[in-house]
């Protein structure tokens, strides 16, 4: 066996070795508002909010308490370029991000050139029922998808929500209506 063939086999066993090892990895989120990553826990979601310029968490202690004692708890911040933002956290981890945009315009333009152009919405089937969101004009809305990943901007309103799979898969059990006889 000569040295690069052994170099090969090597290499191919080193892949196979690592392989188990990268499917426990966390996935690359595609969306993220201020270099947040789904399923982070409040502090680290506060810390990087700062980091970014933003206010960080409002009251963090009574956050981190009612963090603890409910399912869902919400981050509330503010800071450049934004009216208003809510991380929303289920069981101490983030799961959602909702944005007021201060400038519509200048907001739209950036999402389309962070991650290119929206896809297009059938009329009935874009409400945010979750967060209250309903939008009558289907055509104010603009939607992103990357795997089980949503971000939608709403155009009258300037609204950004960043959904990460944990949240739509919850929509989506809570929308299917259940059809058991038992």
């Amino acid at each position: 066996m000569t040295f690069s063939n052994r170099r090969t086999i090597t290499k191919a066993f080193s892949l196979l070795v690592m392989l188990p090892l990268l499917s426990f990895a966390e996935p690359r989120t595609t969306f993220s508002f201020a270099s947040l990553a789904w399923r982070e826990p409040l502090s680290t979601v506060d810390a990087k909010l700062k980091t970014e310029g933003f206010s960080g968490c409002e009251s963090l202690v009574l956050l981190h308490l009612r963090c603890k004692s409910n399912e869902t708890c919400e981050c509330l911040f503010n800071g450049p370029g934004i009216l208003d933002g809510r991380a929303q956290l289920r069981e101490n981890r983030l799961w959602l991000v909702v944005v007021t945009a201060a400038s519509k315009a200048a907001t739209l333009e950036t999402l389309k050139r962070k991650y290119g152009p929206h896809l297009p919405i059938a009329p009935s089937n874009r409400s945010l029922p979750l967060l209250d969101l309903r939008e009558s004009d289907p055509s104010a809305l603009r939607l992103w998808k990357a795997g089980d990943e949503t971000l939608t901007f709403v155009t009258t309103t300037g609204v950004v929500v960043y959904e990460s799979p944990d949240f739509k898969r919850t929509t989506r059990e809570r929308e299917t209506p259940n059809t058991s006889k038992f």
